[in-house]
């Protein structure tokens, strides 16, 4: 799983979440869909890897928080992705910007692909994607 394109739903209820030891860490709005999407290097495309309502896109959720994947809220961008089955690759209208969510959370994970190359020639830290 790399990314999380959620829904929140209006009205939502909330979630707490806690430490190991019980104290408290976040609140957040209790997710109605959510879908994960996956990309791996040499895959054509970006893909649906998992798709869930209710308790189970909480679940999704719930999952991508505790490995520390990003969590993107985009109802409009749901919609474009909502029709697609587990499996199926992201259409080519939505790789821009599919792309550029899946870059930023595996930026905010500390990961860069073995080719990045900063803009002033220097080589990144790499921890493989």
């Amino acid at each position: 799983m790399s990314s999380i394109i959620n829904d929140k739903a209006e009205g939502s209820s909330k979630v707490n979440t806690t430490d190991e030891d019980g104290s408290f860490k976040a609140t957040y709005d209790k997710a109605a869909a959510a879908v994960a999407l996956s990309y791996h290097e040499g895959d054509e495309s970006p893909f649906v890897s998992a798709l869930g309502y209710e308790s189970r896109a909480q679940a999704i959720i719930d999952m991508a928080k505790e490995l520390g994947i990003y969590v993107h809220k985009d109802p409009a961008l749901f919609d474009q992705l909502k029709n697609l089955k587990e499996g199926a690759n992201v259409p080519p209208e939505l790789f821009e910007i599919i792309s550029t969510i899946l870059a930023f959370s595996y930026y905010l994970q500390g990961k860069t692909p073995a080719s990045y190359t900063r803009k002033d020639g220097s080589k990144a830290i790499n921890t493989e994607a």
